[in-house]
């Protein structure tokens, strides 16, 4: 499975995890703080993962992206 940043305003993070329980947010295994067009990857079985995009704090306004998933 990979998550690439596509698009960005600003520098961004992605990752890639699992679900945790009761509405919990995401369990990040690989992330990566990165400019648009890089991308995270993981070995996936079946199962439940999700992806989250973070920012390391130097944010301060709203922020456009677009996050590409691709799961053979």
């Amino acid at each position: 499975m990979t998550a690439t940043l596509t698009s960005s305003d600003v520098p961004l993070g992605v990752g890639i995890g699992v679900p945790r329980p009761a509405n919990g947010g995401c369990r990040l295994n690989t992330s990566q703080v990165d400019v648009p067009g890089f991308s995270v990857a993981a070995v996936s079985d079946a199962g439940s993962y999700c992806v989250q995009v973070f920012d390391n704090g130097d944010v301060v306004k709203q922020a456009a992206f677009t996050v590409t998933i691709v799961h053979p």
